[in-house]
């Protein structure tokens, strides 16, 4: 069982195997009561990184097998026996790790920015199978690293160098490799040939050139991609190989790597994949997203593939894949050819027959249509362009002939050497298409009919627009095919996928063809799938593509056909109601009118056209009573019963009625109403509410507390409420501010000079209280940002801007704590210069404005620190001068962590007797005596009887 809270283990601590604490967490579990996790065996330890952590005594008694920490040294952990062991340190002291844990098994390191080596007391872990190195910069590696000779796994993770130092190419029993992040990596030693048994390498952002770069900057393409490092060539018995995000052209080293079952390329600048074509053990092959990459013609041999990913490639042909009858995946979305479903289905046509593949991925084919296919299909006869257009020219040719050759064209600019963007606002007439589709467009099947329309009108950006295509329209319009238009309809939403309304050219294009004078004459059942099928965006008359014009044609059919009138008529009045602030709107509306409808039909649009006349003319009007006249609409239900019952106003309103109307209940109407589905709705009733006619909406809610002081309660109530809760983004804050604190005011029966003076009073306070707040806000957003980023000038910068203005804030424990943690977290770096600049600041500009506070010994407990570990004297004096008493007793000290390292302060310049003072008060404090039997900072005394007795008084 996987915990991540110490009062969940505690309630399953017979269960509990995994634990994992993160942050404040980790300070629970200082308790006796750990001992009782007997069954865990992992643990994940990383309080924050801001402090420096002892590790709770009760973990150290169980026999844990994993364990992952930040922020605690290496001395908190002697004596323990783990097997996985994971640290995030700047300075981890690897020469105690590797003598005094023998039976680790996997080791993952991650130093920060520190620099580190590698000593040569690392071949002290014999058992070591998993070595991970990630973060800092790596200065030098011992030769003894050679002695791991169980090793089988090692990552190396960003550690600066531009070539792999030659001795991890001499661990001999290396299985597998990962480097990441090596963005100035040039080459690879030939000496990596040593890694006889190398079976998988990963690469990932690695190679000269690379940059670390966000999805936003590139697709992590490069202008200059590099070749695959040679030394590749010799990993004779490789079996793996994956590169992501790397700068790589071509894979000529691995054309010889016959053993070679698995290639992963991610985000490459592959154009050419020749270099596999002999790999005939290959069983897996994954290029996606190699932009670049335009046949498949080196796989025609490698009959033993069985997982193929040339996805977002420019990959037109598949026919190079004929005999690979072994392949159970293939992934083809965002190729050239997957453009259309026709387009799909021809090009897999080699394929159809083969009986292991179960899963072809496509953005135009589902796995429904590609299980159920017609095996058949693929013996039909093909037709080179060459062929097709020959037969379309042939005035002798049949109608089966050229059905054949209809049905088989795939791509229309490949067959007839077009560019479809040629036709810009009108549409591509191609003759000889259009010739003989015109001369039989009355004998040729529904189904070749169709096709035609699939491979005519399917790009999903509404690219198309070919004569043919209207050509064919029109015949499903005369048939009056339902099957047929239904087609039209679905290729219609399907070129709409990548499509933004409001883009139409509103000329003669097949797309404005379609709305302007197609879709008016389809029948019913397929113009109401339209409607359904596309939101109010598009069906915009200005914004959109107008496609509200079919409103009246559809209203129209429905006279003799109704079978789709209670959902057209919801469409619509949604439609209408979500744009009522507009005019263009109630146009709309009139050209329904006008249309021969049935009297049921009419009733129910006039009864729309009358409730939003009435409610666009609330919104655009000054007059509260406007506002009121609508307002009764909603109360009173006086809406059609379908939409009265989507928004369920009936319970939202039940116990209200106009004359009980108060502030609260015209709040009420945004929360629950129609209204509230359009912003620009919204924001014009509250214009009306609370902008433009403040003295008649006073005077109305006046009307309604007159004389009733139970009322007048309630609204002064509700104003404070709503001024304290309202978002800004809803309304102008201000304006509702200042009319909602006047009216409160009036309704107190204070004068006109108590409003405007009180109201002076409150703006002038909440100006001062937004200036504090900003002041802290851009302090604290300043200390973020170095605590980030490692950047302590950020927070310098602005901590001296702040004490030279008037301090709004009492900052004297802001500016210890900020310290404090910017001092932790550049010394858990290894970045003495940043520590010191930041206390520097601290003691110099800070102190002297700010004054002391308790956390002042924060400060200094890790300035201290600071001083041992840097051998700085000028931070040591500083301390002492500065932000210590004068003459101070150890006795003085009430903070542990000072005390604590004060006594390795003592210890390391060998003052004997002030070390032997400060840790009898240490101890008083809290801490324990075995922290310091295993401090190496106290080393020089632990055969010393004086400390020994200390620790055992």
């Amino acid at each position: 069982m996987k915990c991540t809270t110490i009062e969940e283990a505690l309630n399953n601590y017979k269960e509990v195997t995994h634990l994992y604490l993160k942050g404040e967490e980790c300070k629970k579990a200082y308790t006796e009561e750990i001992e009782k996790f007997t069954n865990l065996k992992s643990l994940h330890f990383l309080p924050n990184i801001e402090e420096w952590s002892t590790f709770p005594e009760g973990f150290k008694k169980l026999e844990l097998d994993v364990l992952h920490i930040s922020g605690v040294r290496i001395n908190e952990l002697l004596g323990m026996k783990i097997k996985h062991l994971g640290i995030q340190l700047a300075h981890i002291d690897l020469v105690p790790l590797c003598k005094n844990f023998p039976d680790l098994e996997e080791l993952t390191l991650a130093f920060g920015n520190a620099e580190f080596s590698i000593p040569k007391e690392i071949e002290q872990l014999t058992k070591l199978q998993k070595l991970s190195i990630k973060q800092g910069t790596l200065t030098n590696v011992a030769d003894e690293i050679k002695n791991l000779t169980n090793l089988k796994s090692l990552e190396l993770h960003g550690l600066g160098f531009e070539e792999l130092p030659i001795q991890f190419a001499t661990i001999p029993n290396v299985k597998e490799v990962t480097l990441k992040n090596f963005y100035m990596l040039t080459t690879l030693p030939e000496e990596i040939k040593n890694w006889k048994v190398l079976e998988k390498i990963n690469f990932k952002f690695c190679f000269k050139g690379r940059e670390e770069k966000s999805f936003e900057d590139e697709l992590f393409i490069e202008d200059t991609p590099n070749t695959l490092p040679t030394a590749i060539s010799g990993l004779k018995n490789l079996k793996e190989i994956r590169l992501e995000f790397c700068p790589i052209q071509n894979l000529d080293p691995i054309a010889e790597l016959s053993h070679l079952e698995e290639i992963h390329i991610t985000q490459a600048k592959l154009n050419t994949i020749d270099a596999v074509k002999n790999l005939i053990n290959l069983k897996k092959l994954d290029v996606k997203n190699s932009y670049d990459l335009n046949n498949v013609d080196a796989l025609s041999e490698l009959i033993n593939l069985e997982y193929l990913d040339i996805s977002s490639s420019k990959i037109t042909d598949l026919e190079p894949l004929h005999k690979l009858t072994k392949l159970e995946f293939l992934n083809i979305k965002g190729c050239t050819l997957d453009k259309s479903n026709f387009n799909v289905k021809n090009a897999l046509l080699p394929l159809y027959n083969f009986e292991n593949l179960k899963t072809v991925k496509s953005s135009h084919l589902t796995k429904e249509e590609w299980i159920e296919r017609d095996k058949n299909e693929a013996t039909k006869k093909k037709f080179s362009p060459e062929e097709i257009i020959a037969v379309l020219e042939n005035k002798d040719s049949n109608l089966i002939t050229i059905e054949e050759v209809l049905n088989s064209i795939g791509d229309m600019e490949f067959v007839f050497k077009v560019n479809k963007h040629d036709a810009y606002d009108s549409t591509l007439k191609i003759p000889v298409l259009d010739t003989i589709v015109t001369s039989y467009a009355e004998k040729l099947s529904e189904e070749t009919l169709k096709k035609l329309i699939s491979v005519s009108f399917a790009d999903t950006g509404m690219a198309d627009s070919y004569e043919v295509t209207t050509i064919v329209i029109r015949e499903f319009i005369k048939r009056k095919s339902v099957a047929g238009q239904n087609h039209v309809v679905n290729a219609f939403i399907n070129c709409m996928k990548y499509y933004d309304a409001g883009h139409r050219y509103f000329g003669s294009t097949v797309h404005d063809q379609l709305i302007d004078n197609f879709l008016p004459q389809f029948e019913i059942e397929s113009l109401a799938k339209l409607i359904l099928s596309v939101g109010n965006g598009i069906k915009h008359p200005e914004y959109g593509d107008g496609i509200c014009e079919l409103y009246a044609p559809a209203f129209s059919r429905m006279k003799e056909d109704n079978t789709y009138e209670a959902e057209i008529v919801s469409d619509f009045t949604n439609f209408i109601f979500e744009n009522v602030d507009e005019s263009i709107i109630l146009d709309i509306i009139d050209d329904v009118l006008e249309e021969d409808i049935s009297n049921d039909t009419r009733e129910v649009i006039v009864k729309i056209k009358n409730i939003a006349s009435r409610t666009h003319k609330a919104l655009k009007s000054e007059s509260a009573s406007d506002f009121e006249i609508m307002l009764k609409d909603v109360l009173n239900g006086d809406l059609p019963s379908y939409l009265f019952n989507d928004y369920d106003l009936e319970r939202s309103f039940e116990n209200f009625n106009i004359q009980e109307l108060s502030f609260d209940l015209l709040h009420k109407v945004f929360d629950y109403t129609f209204f509230a589905k359009s912003y620009r709705t919204l924001n014009n009733l509250n214009k009306v509410l609370f902008s433009l006619n403040r003295e008649k909406l006073t005077t109305y809610l006046e009307d309604i507390s007159e004389d009733n002081e139970e009322v007048t309660q309630m609204l002064i109530k509700i104003l404070d409420y709503k001024v304290s809760t309202t978002e800004k983004k809803y309304i102008d804050k201000d304006a509702y501010e200042s009319f909602a604190l006047e009216f409160k005011y009036k309704l107190q029966g204070k004068s006109k000079e108590d409003i405007a003076r009180e109201l002076a009073e409150k703006k002038e306070a909440e100006l001062k209280k937004a200036a504090a707040k900003n002041q802290n806000n851009k302090l604290k957003e300043a200390f973020q940002q170095s605590l980030a980023n490692g950047d302590n000038s950020i927070f310098i910068s602005e901590s001296k801007k702040v004490i030279s203005e008037e301090l709004l804030n009492d900052y004297s424990f802001d500016m210890s704590n900020f310290t404090t943690k910017l001092l932790i977290n550049s010394l858990m770096r290894g970045d003495f210069n940043s520590a010191k600049n930041v206390f520097l600041n601290f003691t110099e500009n800070l102190l002297p404005v700010v004054g002391m506070s308790h956390k002042t010994d924060d400060v200094a407990s890790n300035a201290i620190v600071l001083a041992i570990m840097a051998k700085d004297k000028e931070v040591e004096s500083l301390v002492f001068e500065k932000l210590l008493p004068k003459d101070f007793k150890a006795k003085d000290v009430s903070n542990e962590v000072l005390a604590f390292n004060l006594s390795c302060y003592y210890a390391k310049n060998e003052k004997k007797e002030d070390m032997l003072d400060m840790i009898k008060q240490s101890l008083n404090l809290g801490k324990q005596a075995k922290q310091f039997q295993t401090d190496s900072d106290f080393e020089l005394y632990w055969q010393d009887q004086d400390f020994i007795e200390v620790l055992e008084a």
